[in-house]
């Protein structure tokens, strides 16, 4: 068995770090709190952030393309999350922490 996946047998998880984008908008305040928190992640290692800003005109582009209406919104294992409550976001962060194979 290759190294990677006795570790995937182990742990459940995959060795790859979670691709995450977050759509944002400077007026949202709910962003700003997605913005620490997912950065936060992000300098742990436990995800690879991208902040696309629907501000501008290729942030709105690449929203529209994906049909994210809503801000803050976040694209992490293959879904689309809005992030309405407070809740919505610690249960997003526990979920990329369970998912991601760094330990926190």
């Amino acid at each position: 068995m290759a190294e990677d996946e006795s570790d995937t047998a182990a742990t459940g998880k995959s060795g790859a770090i979670p691709d995450v984008e977050l759509f944002t908008h400077p007026v949202c305040s709910g962003c700003h709190e997605a913005v620490g928190a997912l950065s936060e992640l992000s300098q742990q290692g436990v995800i690879k952030l991208k902040i696309t800003s629907t501000a501008g005109s290729s942030g709105q582009r690449r929203a529209q393309e994906l049909g994210v209406t809503t801000v803050p919104t976040v694209h992490f294992g293959g879904e689309y999350h809005v992030l309405m409550r407070k809740q919505d976001l610690a249960d997003i962060v526990e979920s990329m922490k369970r998912e991601s194979p760094v330990n926190v």
